[in-house]
């Protein structure tokens, strides 16, 4: 339960934020750790990790386009061929 002091609810409100991002921040490093991305974020600038994620995603984004681009075409042709039976 909260205390009814306003001040000490506010603080202990921020604690508990920080707490959580902190939390959060120690979680998400160990993950990128895990994954092999690095132990620490700060090595590189945020310009080359969205290099990396750019250059890792944009072939895979492409792929799925092709795909997607392809079922749709066979999707149209099968219903034009339906309906002109």
């Amino acid at each position: 339960m909260l205390p009814d002091d306003v001040m000490r609810r506010q603080k202990l409100l921020e604690d508990s934020a920080y707490d959580n991002a902190l939390e959060r921040y120690r979680h998400e490093a160990e993950l990128f750790k895990s994954m092999n991305i690095g132990g620490n974020l700060g090595d590189r600038s945020l310009q080359a990790w969205a290099w990396d994620w750019y250059n890792l995603t944009v072939p895979e984004l492409e792929r799925v386009i092709l795909e997607t681009e392809k079922a749709e075409k066979s999707m149209i042709h099968r219903k034009n061929s339906e309906c002109s039976t």
